[in-house]
């Protein structure tokens, strides 16, 4: 199962693969971890962690 997470705060469950999402997203994601894709336009600045423009870090 697949957790889409938007920028709206909202969280999508998916029985979809994660290797589909991430083949959508191509080179407008980023490998964070090997099962978290994160946009590129939802990080915030890297330092340490992944920070993101709503305040989570990854």
């Amino acid at each position: 199962m697949a957790e889409i997470h938007t920028s709206g705060g909202n969280v999508y469950k998916s029985l979809i693969s994660l290797e589909r999402p991430e083949s959508t997203l191509g080179d407008s994601s980023l490998k964070v971890h090997r099962s978290r894709p994160v946009s590129v336009m939802a990080i915030h600045d890297i330092t340490d962690k992944v920070n993101l423009n709503n305040g989570g870090q990854r």
